[in-house]
Protein backbone atom coordinates (compact mmCIF):
# COMPACT_ATOMS: atom_id res chain seq x y z
CA UNK A 1 0.00 0.00 0.00
CA UNK A 2 1.33 3.39 -0.39
CA UNK A 3 1.05 6.56 1.42
CA UNK A 4 0.28 10.08 0.00
CA UNK A 5 2.79 12.81 1.27
CA UNK A 6 3.67 16.31 0.68
CA UNK A 7 6.49 17.92 2.18
CA UNK A 8 5.68 21.10 4.34
CA UNK A 9 9.27 22.58 5.13
CA UNK A 10 13.05 21.84 4.82
CA UNK A 11 15.86 23.14 5.91
CA UNK A 12 18.70 21.30 3.92
CA UNK A 13 22.73 21.88 3.09
CA UNK A 14 24.79 20.03 0.91
CA UNK A 15 28.56 20.77 0.07
CA UNK A 16 29.23 21.27 -4.10
CA UNK A 17 32.31 18.30 -3.59
CA UNK A 18 28.82 15.79 -2.79
CA UNK A 19 25.80 17.60 -4.68
CA UNK A 20 25.84 15.52 -7.89
CA UNK A 21 25.72 12.26 -6.09
CA UNK A 22 23.15 13.72 -3.70
CA UNK A 23 21.01 14.55 -6.33
CA UNK A 24 21.06 11.55 -8.38
CA UNK A 25 19.70 10.10 -5.14
CA UNK A 26 17.25 12.49 -3.98
CA UNK A 27 15.89 11.73 -7.71
CA UNK A 28 15.28 8.35 -7.01
CA UNK A 29 12.22 9.02 -4.17
CA UNK A 30 10.89 11.81 -5.91
CA UNK A 31 13.26 14.98 -4.42
CA UNK A 32 14.45 17.54 -6.26
CA UNK A 33 17.55 19.97 -5.43
CA UNK A 34 17.82 23.49 -5.13
CA UNK A 35 20.96 24.80 -5.80
CA UNK A 36 22.30 27.93 -5.08
CA UNK A 37 25.44 30.21 -7.27
CA UNK A 38 28.31 27.73 -5.79
CA UNK A 39 26.20 24.60 -6.98
CA UNK A 40 25.73 23.60 -3.27
CA UNK A 41 22.73 22.25 -2.42
CA UNK A 42 20.52 25.08 -0.55
CA UNK A 43 16.94 22.40 -0.48
CA UNK A 44 15.27 20.51 -1.68
CA UNK A 45 11.20 19.37 -3.05
CA UNK A 46 9.37 16.79 -2.88
CA UNK A 47 7.31 16.45 -5.96
CA UNK A 48 4.16 15.26 -3.81
CA UNK A 49 2.45 12.06 -4.64
CA UNK A 50 2.72 8.38 -3.07
CA UNK A 51 6.05 8.06 -1.35
CA UNK A 52 8.46 5.47 -2.95
CA UNK A 53 9.91 3.01 -1.49
CA UNK A 54 13.37 2.60 -0.10
CA UNK A 55 12.96 6.80 1.23
CA UNK A 56 14.31 5.55 4.78
CA UNK A 57 17.33 4.08 3.38
CA UNK A 58 18.40 6.85 0.33
CA UNK A 59 18.22 9.09 3.16
CA UNK A 60 20.59 6.96 5.18
CA UNK A 61 22.78 6.83 1.98
CA UNK A 62 22.84 10.61 1.89
CA UNK A 63 23.13 11.56 5.71
CA UNK A 64 26.85 11.48 5.73
CA UNK A 65 27.31 14.34 3.66
CA UNK A 66 24.05 16.72 5.23
CA UNK A 67 24.91 19.08 7.31
CA UNK A 68 24.16 18.39 10.56
CA UNK A 69 20.59 20.21 11.35
CA UNK A 70 19.29 20.01 8.14
CA UNK A 71 15.84 18.42 8.55
CA UNK A 72 12.50 17.61 6.06
CA UNK A 73 9.18 17.42 7.60
CA UNK A 74 6.51 15.95 5.46
CA UNK A 75 2.49 15.11 6.06
CA UNK A 76 0.54 12.36 5.16
CA UNK A 77 -2.53 12.44 3.52
CA UNK A 78 -4.30 11.96 7.20
CA UNK A 79 -2.57 14.99 8.41
CA UNK A 80 0.25 12.99 10.58
CA UNK A 81 3.60 14.84 10.48
CA UNK A 82 7.08 13.33 10.58
CA UNK A 83 10.27 14.85 9.88
CA UNK A 84 13.73 13.32 8.37
CA UNK A 85 16.27 14.63 10.51
CA UNK A 86 20.34 14.88 9.85
CA UNK A 87 22.55 15.02 12.59
CA UNK A 88 26.48 13.85 12.62
CA UNK A 89 26.36 11.69 9.62
CA UNK A 90 23.14 9.84 10.44
CA UNK A 91 19.58 10.59 9.69
CA UNK A 92 16.70 9.49 12.36
CA UNK A 93 12.38 9.90 11.41
CA UNK A 94 10.80 11.50 14.16
CA UNK A 95 6.85 11.75 14.31
CA UNK A 96 5.21 15.06 15.39
CA UNK A 97 3.18 14.58 18.76
CA UNK A 98 0.32 17.36 18.89
CA UNK A 99 0.06 18.60 22.88
CA UNK A 100 -3.65 19.61 23.92
CA UNK A 101 -3.22 22.23 26.93
CA UNK A 102 -4.53 21.51 30.16
CA UNK A 103 -7.93 22.94 29.92
CA UNK A 104 -7.87 22.93 34.02
CA UNK A 105 -5.01 25.47 33.61
CA UNK A 106 -6.46 27.80 31.19
CA UNK A 107 -7.65 31.02 32.40
CA UNK A 108 -11.41 31.97 31.74
CA UNK A 109 -13.58 34.29 31.79
CA UNK A 110 -16.84 34.52 33.22
CA UNK A 111 -18.56 32.47 29.79
CA UNK A 112 -15.73 30.04 29.87
CA UNK A 113 -13.95 31.56 27.10
CA UNK A 114 -10.55 33.79 26.99
CA UNK A 115 -10.14 36.38 24.76
CA UNK A 116 -6.68 36.38 23.10
CA UNK A 117 -6.83 40.10 21.85
CA UNK A 118 -7.12 42.47 24.22
CA UNK A 119 -8.79 45.07 21.82
CA UNK A 120 -11.95 42.54 21.43
CA UNK A 121 -14.84 42.98 24.11
CA UNK A 122 -17.07 39.96 25.48
CA UNK A 123 -20.43 40.58 23.98
CA UNK A 124 -22.31 38.72 26.94
CA UNK A 125 -25.72 37.97 26.36
CA UNK A 126 -26.57 41.79 24.39
CA UNK A 127 -28.24 41.13 21.38
CA UNK A 128 -27.21 44.39 19.81
CA UNK A 129 -23.74 43.67 19.92
CA UNK A 130 -24.42 40.66 17.82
Amino acid sequence: MSTYANMCYSEFFVDTQHASFIIQELRTCKYDAELDGDANIIGIDYQGGNLVEGEEAMFGRIAPYVKSGSYVEMENGSGSRWRWVFKNGAVREVTARIVWPDENQAPRTENGFQNHRSDVQDPGNDPKSI
